[in-house]
C-alpha cells in the first residue's frame, strides 16, 4: 500500500508539484516493519537469526526449514526431511550446523553451507517440542513423550533421558552458565535439571495456566515464564519464590526473547501482539500487533537492532527495533465503503468491508472509537444531529448516536431489515428520511422519526449504487448498475427515469447547492452534469481512467457547469483531480497510489478519502487552489 511510513499530523510543505497535502493517513502496516517474508506453505514455528545476522532460518508446519536473505526478504534455499511439523531450531556458535526438532519425533542435523541433512537423532517417541544448544556443544531436547534427552550433537548418540514429568514437556531454558537446565510440563511443574549428572535438583509448584515458554534473565537468577492464561510470572530461581506477575497480554503468552543487557523483555501471543516491557519492574514500553494470527516465535538479532516474529499466518515479520515505539494508525482490514463527516466537520466516521466502523478525530487523526459488527459494513450517512446511518451487507440499517466529545452510543436503534445488502444511503435535508439503494434493485425510504418504512420504490433492473436527495427534500434521486438515474417524489413514491441510460454504471450521485444539476460519477471515469429534472446533459468532465469514488463541489451555489466553479474527484486509479468547471480542463491531477473507494468533504479545506486497501487519509488544499479553479 502506497502509504506514509508513519502517521503526518500538522502543518506540512506542499511541493508546487502536490499542492494536495497528507494531514494524516491510516497504515497498513506498523513503522517498525521491515519486511515480510512470505514461503512457508502452512504456519511457521520457529525461527532464529543467523550468526552474520543478515540471514535467518525458519521452520513450519510444511516440515520445511527456509533460509532467507534478510536484505531482500527472499528465501535462499529450503531444507527438506522431516515429514511433519518443524518446532525448534538451534544454531551452532560457528554457525555452520543448525539443528530442526520435529512433531514427527526426530531431531535432525543440517550442514547450512550446502542445505543437506547430516544426521538424524531418534529416540524420542511423540513429537520433539523444544531444543537448546548447551555451552558444552550438546543437545537438549524436550518431547511430548514426558521425557527430556540430552544428545551429542557430533554422532547424535542419545548420553541421557531425564524422567520427571508427567505430562508433556513443551518448553525449556538453559542458564547462562551453562549448569542448569529448567524444564515447563503440562503437569505444571517447572522442574530444574543438572546439566552435569542429569539429576533433578529443585522443581517449583506452577501457577495459572499451561506454561508455554520460558527464559531465563542473563544473570541467572530469575526465570520467566509465559502461560495461556494471558500472564508472565517472575520466578527467583534459586529458590523457586514467586516475585512477580506481569499483565498486559490480551492471549496466551507464546515465546519470549531477552535482551543481552538484560534491560528488556519481549513477549508474544496468540493475538499477533508482541510487547516489549523493562525487565527491572515489568513496565510495558510498547506493544506492536505484529500478525493477525498467533505469534508462534520471537527471535532477536545478533546486535539485537532487529526482531524477527513467526506467525499462524505463514509468514514471518522483520522488524527494526528502534521504531517499535512509534504511533500505528491502522486502517480498515479492506476496502473502505462509507466515509462521512459528522455535521460540525471535526469528526469523520468510516466503515469497510471488515465489520468495522471507526471514528476518527479529523484534524489529528486520533481513533476516537470504534464497533465491530459482524456484517460487512457497507455505505454511511451522516444526520443533522450529528448521528450516523450504516447499512450493511445483511439488510440491515442502523443509527447511531455519537457521544459530544466522545465516542459511538453503544445503542443502536435497528431501522429494520431489508432484503438483500445496502449499497448507498442519503439522510434528507431536514433529517426526517433516509433513503437506501440495495442489490436486490429496490430503493428504500424510511421515517427516521418512527422508524417505519415510508416507501420502497420499484423501478430499477440492477443493484442501486447510489441515492441522493434534492435541497429541498421533495425529490430523492437514485443510480444502478446499469447507467440508469431515476428521480422521485419523496411524498408519493412515483418516480421517473432521468434522460438516457448511461451504457455502464452510475457510482456516484452529487447534487448542486441549488438543485438544479446533478453530477454523476461513472465507472469508466467519466464526470457528467446533468440537468434537472429532464436529464440533459450539460456538461462532461474526463480525466480518471478507472471508476469515479467521488466528487466535491466546492463553488458555492451553482453547480460548476454554470458557475466555471471548481470540482474535485477521486478514482478508482488512484488519483485525485481538480476540474474546472467552465471548460472541464484538468486543473491538476495528483497520483496517490491505491484505487480511491470513497471520498467526502468537511468543506473547511480538508478531504477525506478512503481505499480498497482499507486506508483512510485527511488531505488539506490550499485556498489559492480553489481561486486558480475558478479562473
Amino acid at each position: 500500500m502506497a502509504q506514509a511510513d508513519g502517521p503526518v499530523d500538522g502543518p506540512v510543505d506542499r511541493p508546487a508539484d502536490r499542492p494536495l497535502a497528507i494531514r494524516w493517513a491510516t497504515q497498513s502496516e506498523p513503522p517498525a516493519l521491515l519486511s515480510r517474508l512470505a514461503g512457508h506453505a502452512g504456519a511457521v514455528y520457529c525461527v532464529v537469526f543467523l550468526l552474520d545476522g543478515k540471514r535467518a532460518l525458519s521452520g513450519g508446519a510444511d516440515g520445511a526449514l527456509i533460509v532467507w536473505d534478510l536484505a531482500t526478504g527472499t528465501p535462499q534455499a529450503a531444507l527438506t526431511g522431516h515429514t511433519a511439523g518443524v518446532t525448534s531450531l538451534a544454531v551452532t556458535p560457528d554457525g555452520t550446523t543448525a539443528f530442526s526438532a520435529s512433531l514427527d519425533g526426530t531431531i535432525r542435523g543440517w550442514q547450512l553451507a550446502d542445505g543437506g541433512c547430516t544426521r538424524t537423532f531418534s529416540g524420542h517417541t511423540a513429537p520433539v517440542r523444544s531444543l537448546h544448544l548447551t555451552p558444552a556443544g550438546m543437545l537438549l531436547s524436550t518431547s511430548d513423550d514426558r521425557t527430556l534427552r540430552l544428545w551429542e550433537s557430533n554422532s547424535g548418540e542419545c548420553v541421557a533421558q531425564w524422567i520427571g514429568h508427567t505430562d508433556r514437556v513443551p518448553a525449556a531454558a538453559l542458564t547462562p552458565d551453562g549448569q542448569w537446565a529448567i524444564s515447563a510440563g503440562d503437569d505444571r511443574t517447572l522442574r530444574v535439571w543438572s546439566l552435569a549428572d542429569g539429576k533433578e535438583v529443585g522443581s517449583i509448584i506452577g501457577e495459572g495456566g499451561y506454561v508455554s515458554c520460558l527464559a531465563v534473565t542473563p544473570d541467572g537468577t530469575r526465570l520467566i515464564t509465559g502461560s495461556d492464561d494471558r500472564l508472565l510470572r517472575v520466578w527467583e530461581l534459586a529458590t523457586g519464590k514467586l516475585l512477580a506477575v506481569w499483565e498486559g497480554h490480551a492471549g496466551g503468552v507464546r515465546d519470549l526473547a531477552l535482551t543481552a543487557d538484560g534491560l528488556h523483555l519481549f513477549s508474544a501471543d496468540n493475538s499477533g501482539v508482541v510487547c516489549v516491557r523493562r525487565l527491572a519492574d515489568g513496565v510495558v514500553e510498547s506493544c506492536l500487533t505484529a500478525h493477525s494470527a498467533p505469534i508462534t516465535s520471537l527471535a532477536l538479532s545478533p546486535d539485537g537492532a532487529q526482531l524477527l516474529t513467526a506467525s499462524q499466518d505463514h509468514t514471518l515479520g522483520l522488524w527494526s527495533r528502534e521504531r517499535l515505539g512509534l504511533p500505528f494508525r491502522q486502517g480498515h482490514a479492506g476496502p473502505v465503503t462509507g466515509l462521512v463527516f459528522t455535521d460540525d466537520g471535526r469528526r469523520l466516521v468510516s466503515c469497510g468491508e471488515d465489520g468495522e466502523l471507526c471514528l476518527w478525530d479529523g484534524a489529528s487523526g486520533e481513533l476516537l472509537d470504534s464497533l465491530s459488527e459482524e456484517a460487512a459494513l457497507l455505505c454511511l450517512a451522516a444526520l443533522p444531529d450529528g448521528g450516523i446511518l450504516v447499512g450493511d451487507s445483511a439488510g440491515g440499517l442502523s443509527q447511531y448516536a455519537l457521544e459530544t466529545d466522545g465516542g459511538f452510543a453503544r445503542s443502536a436503534l435497528r431501522l429494520g431489515e431489508q432484503r438483500g445488502s445496502l449499497l448507498a444511503a442519503a439522510v434528507s435535508p431536514d433529517g426526517s428520511l433516509a433513503a437506501v439503494g440495495t442489490d436486490t434493485w429496490a430503493v428504500v425510504v424510511w421515517e427516521l422519526g418512527t422508524g417505519q418504512r415510508r416507501h420502497v420504490l420499484a423501478g430499477h433492473r440492477g443493484a442501486v449504487l447510489a441515492v441522493a436527495f434534492l435541497p429541498d427534500g421533495t425529490g430523492l434521486l437514485s443510480a444502478d448498475e446499469n447507467g440508469v438515474i431515476r428521480l422521485w417524489d419523496v411524498s408519493t413514491g412515483v418516480g421517473t427515469r432521468l434522460g438516457t441510460a448511461f451504457d455502464e454504471a452510475v457510482e456516484t450521485l452529487t447534487v448542486a447547492a441549488d438543485g438544479r444539476r446533478v453530477v454523476a460519477g461513472l465507472e469508466s471515469g467519466r464526470i457528467v452534469c446533468l440537468a434537472l429534472p429532464d436529464g440533459a446533459e450539460v456538461a462532461e468532465w474526463r480525466g480518471h481512467d478507472e471508476w469515479v469514488a467521488g466528487v466535491v463541489l466546492l463553488s458555492a451555489g451553482a453547480p460548476p457547469a454554470e458557475s466555471g466553479g471548481p470540482l474535485l474527484s477521486a478514482g478508482g486509479d488512484g488519483a485525485v483531480c481538480l476540474w474546472r468547471g467552465a471548460d472541464g480542463e484538468v486543473l491538476l491531477r495528483q497520483e496517490f497510489g491505491n484505487p480511491f473507494s470513497r471520498l467526502a468533504s468537511a468543506g473547511n479545506g480538508f478531504l477525506a478519502l478512503g481505499d480498497e486497501e482499507g486506508c483512510v487519509q485527511v488531505l488539506s488544499y490550499p485556498k489559492n487552489l480553489l481561486q486558480e479553479g475558478k479562473q
